[in-house]
């Protein structure tokens, strides 16, 4: 029984291939995939790399809740249909929607909307895992791996703080410059003893 990839596009466009499951995939729907993908991903890796787990298992026949899935197409092609609405991009955004040869501002659109809500994210790792688990899985390693590297600090981070430490030390130096020369004005304009 081939695997229906329940998807809205309103454009016709232009059919590359046929997926493995037989369904034909457009342009915009390897688009919406690999956003979803993407952007499920960002939310929560521990759960996508659980899918791999499960995938040993029957992912398949995974309910998946498609008023909940309706909700990150709705978000991509909200940005489809007016990119203004795509949320900030995070630099986490761009980095796996390269890897992934799809666009940012849909990977941030599944992003933001998952992140809202639990049954999306749910429907979404689902989805994405019953369609390709192996690219989830790699794409949740991708995601732990940028932000554990953005852990460590970088030579402009650190010279950032120090230049900051430096600032700080010269503000304290010209205070306590300040103060010595109150001091002698107050030691040379006091009686001395008598």
């Amino acid at each position: 029984m081939p695997l229906t990839i329940p998807l809205k596009t309103r454009a016709p466009l232009q059919v590359l291939s046929l997926g493995r499951s037989g369904v034909p995939r457009t342009t915009l729907e390897r688009q919406m995939l690999r956003a979803v993908i993407g952007g499920v991903a960002i939310c929560d890796p521990g759960k996508a790399v659980e899918k791999l787990e499960a995938s040993k298992g029957d992912l398949i026949g995974a309910t998946i809740k498609e008023a909940d899935l309706a909700k990150l197409f709705d978000a991509i092609e909200a940005v489809w249909d007016d990119p203004s609405a795509a949320p900030e991009l995070t630099k986490l955004d761009t980095t796996v929607a390269r890897a992934l040869d799809t666009r940012a501002a849909y990977v941030a659109a599944v992003r933001e909307r998952a992140a809202s809500n639990q049954a999306v994210l749910a429907a979404g790792l689902a989805w994405a895992a019953a369609l390709d688990v192996a690219q989830l899985a790699r794409t949740a390693d991708l995601v732990n791996t940028e932000v554990q590297l953005s852990r460590i600090p970088t030579f402009e981070k650190k010279q950032v703080a120090l230049e900051q430490q430096v600032t700080d030390l010269q503000a304290e130096f010209t205070q306590l410059k300040a103060e010595m020369t109150s001091l002698k004005k107050k030691s040379a304009s006091a009686p001395g003893p008598a």
